[in-house]
């Protein structure tokens, strides 16, 4: 048995076994959650053989993520003298150097968990082939969801372990292997590729996934599996960051309709729940929102880290960056913090300084009731119709269609906050033309920009528009990862300061990650190196 079969073997019944004792669990302890309840519901026994294909394709779903390397390097973090739990993987990811530690939160961890996904989706595909091929509904759906899965998890490892994408660059620059079979060697050596051939490969699964995609085989449960909105989402996604802005439109346009507003996050309803971790976060990740696209679980406490505890407080998301860039600053369609309709949560203290909204809860799955063993969860939202809302926004700003994107804008803007600005082109060009550019002794909302693509000089409507959506952006996605992968796309400068100990002032500016710093990219884990995968360039 090879390795990527022994692990798909190990999370498939490590599911199986938990999943009966995590519902009965939370059931009794947890019994206004049924967000989680439903997180593996339809992972049974199949008696038919094209049930046995959906029930595999269950397993092919991320049980790690990128949430917290790609939060910590980031400009979401600073790092605080006055506190001092951290650990090497945390330093490591602050500082862009290279990480060795394989611990849950590692970028080993995804690595192993992205390619463990692609190996069950080609099961999945390699069965459905002995089958007969997509003969049925049931088969012709389940493909679809395989070859969306298989493109994500690759999509997921390009944004992390190659350099961001540069058309002009991707034909020199090394992609990943794309795996279209089930790896039955012992030791399989692969040649990485090009970026470009990669993305290529990509696309072609998306593209022939598309049309096919259904419901049928997931009405149990079709937050945690990649429904029709969800995948128009990641395909939207997709299109975006690979700079195809009419079919980002498009895909954007399949999962907003008519209505964009009743696709995006319901703010107000968010402010009804109490203001504690467990209520907010439990309601972030309901599966009766219509903006949760797609739900996932995954290994590790993350309320833990992002939350209101001291757990790694060395690096935080603080009131430094919280008063002048993210949940606290002023900015075009509101200058009062308190407006928003869920107020951000601050803490400061002797043992953490933390601005937050809580979306990441804590849950515990039992391996051994007896004897209180298990693993510690989260839930997360990887994929959100806010998402797709401000990619479109972005993709018309690129397409120099200004008055479609400010109205995108205009829905965000009214859904998150009580009585809006309302936004124009001429109002945002005129606010983000009085703004100075961030300096780390001087930070504001506005960064230079410098992307691989063609952008209006500095000052122009089109740059202003830019910088609107990106910090909507940064506000909307804030602890689910996706502001790293922006900061990639703009070629966005940051810095790594260090606050005093009266926790508001700038005692260091120690490092800036530049335009073409090669820490950019995550390097590839060690072991696979050792193994022969050739590394990144350093």
């Amino acid at each position: 048995m090879n390795s990527k079969t022994f692990i798909y073997n190990t999370i498939r019944l490590t599911r199986e076994y938990a999943s009966l004792l995590t519902i009965v669990f939370c059931a009794l302890l947890l019994g206004s959650c049924d967000d989680f309840l439903d997180t593996m519901p339809d992972n049974r026994t199949e008696v038919d053989e094209e049930g046995k294909v959906t029930d595999l394709l269950v397993s092919a779903y991320p049980v790690h993520d990128y949430i917290y390397f790609n939060e910590l390097m980031s400009d979401n973090m600073d790092r605080y003298s006055r506190y001092d739990s951290h650990t090497s993987l945390s330093d490591s990811c602050w500082m862009w150097s290279e990480v060795s530690e394989e611990s849950t939160f590692s970028p080993a961890n995804l690595w192993s968990d992205c390619f463990s996904g692609v190996t069950t989706a080609n099961m999945a595909l390699e069965a459905i082939e002995e089958l007969g091929g997509p003969t049925t509904t049931q088969l012709r759906e389940a493909k679809a969801e395989a070859l969306m899965l298989r493109a994500y998890h690759h999509f997921i490892l390009v944004n992390t372990f190659c350099a961001p994408f540069n058309k002009e660059k991707n034909k020199q620059n090394l992609g990943l292997p794309y795996q279209y079979e089930v790896e039955r060697e012992l030791n399989p050596q692969y040649e990485r590729g090009t970026l470009d051939k990669t993305y290529e490969l990509i696309q072609k699964d998306i593209e022939e996934a598309l049309p096919n995609i259904g419901e049928t085989n997931i009405e149990a449960a079709p937050k945690y599996h990649f429904n029709v909105n969800a995948a128009y989402a990641f395909a939207t996604r997709f299109y975006l960051f690979t700079e195809q802005w009419e079919k980002a439109v498009e895909c954007a346009n399949m999962v907003l309709g008519a209505s964009p507003s009743e696709m995006v996050r319901n703010w107000a309803e968010q402010s009804t729940v109490a203001r504690n971790a467990t209520e907010q976060s439990h309601k972030w990740i309901d599966a009766e929102e219509n903006a949760n696209l797609l739900i996932c679980t995954t290994y590790g406490n993350l309320r833990n880290v992002f939350g209101n505890y001291s757990t790694l407080n060395h690096y935080s998301h603080g009131k430094v960056i919280g008063d002048t860039e993210t949940l606290r600053a002023k900015n075009v369609w509101g200058e009062e913090y308190t407006q928003y309709y869920v107020q951000p949560f601050t803490y400061s203290s002797n043992t953490l300084d933390r601005v937050l909204w809580f979306k990441l809860p804590y849950f515990f799955q039992y391996t051994n009731i007896i004897k209180g063993t298990g693993y510690t969860r989260s839930v997360y939202t990887p994929l959100t119709g806010d998402e797709v809302l401000l990619s479109r926004a972005e993709a018309n700003i690129m397409l120099g269609n200004y008055a479609a994107a400010v109205s995108d804008m205009n829905v965000w803007a009214n859904a998150i906050y009580r009585s809006p600005n309302h936004l124009t082109v001429e109002s945002i060009t005129n606010y983000y033309n009085k703004l100075n550019y961030y300096e780390p002794l001087n930070p504001t909302i506005k960064k230079h920009l410098h992307p691989a693509f063609s952008i209006g000089a500095e000052g122009s409507e089109q740059e202003c528009l830019l910088q609107c959506v990106l910090q909507m952006r940064r506000i909307a996605h804030y602890v689910e990862g996706l502001r790293w992968w922006d900061i990639r796309r703009y070629g966005i400068e940051i810095y790594r300061r260090t606050i005093g100990f009266d926790g508001s002032s700038i005692e260091d500016v120690s490092d800036t990650l530049k335009v073409d710093d090669l820490r950019r990219t995550l390097q590839i884990p060690k072991r696979s190196i050792d193994a022969g995968f050739q590394p990144n360039p350093r």
